[in-house]
């Protein structure tokens, strides 16, 4: 749909689908970090009150998550920009450091951190 060989007004519907998506499952991140917002606060509640045990390391695995959500977000942000600029009809996204190094911080982060 996006290839070079389309009419304009299709690659634009593309990109408007495109955009629409991103912007849905960036809706779901917000829905999502306002959730874990709300169960950091009420685990440090209970951890104060001494409801929790010790040995549950929750605080590592909820500071994980908005560090993913992040990140995501941040790669959300350079595919926006590159489908502003039109680049993935050339295929140029695909060569982004920016994007290869998220990448590569995102899934480092998750495997290194659990």
């Amino acid at each position: 749909m996006l290839s070079g060989d389309s009419p304009a007004n299709i690659i634009q519907i593309g990109f408007n689908v495109y955009r629409a998506g991103i912007g849905l499952q960036e809706l779901f991140i917000v829905l999502f970090t306002f959730l874990t917002t709300r169960f950091h606060k009420q685990m440090l509640e209970r951890e104060r009150a001494g409801l929790v045990p010790r040995h549950i390391k929750w605080k590592r695995l909820t500071w994980t998550l908005y560090a993913v959500l992040t990140l995501i977000t941040v790669s959300h942000l350079f595919n926006l920009r590159a489908s502003f600029g039109h680049t993935c009809m050339r295929g140029s996204h695909l060569q982004d450091p920016y994007r290869r190094v998220l990448f590569i911080a995102l899934s480092n982060l998750v495997t290194g951190y659990l």
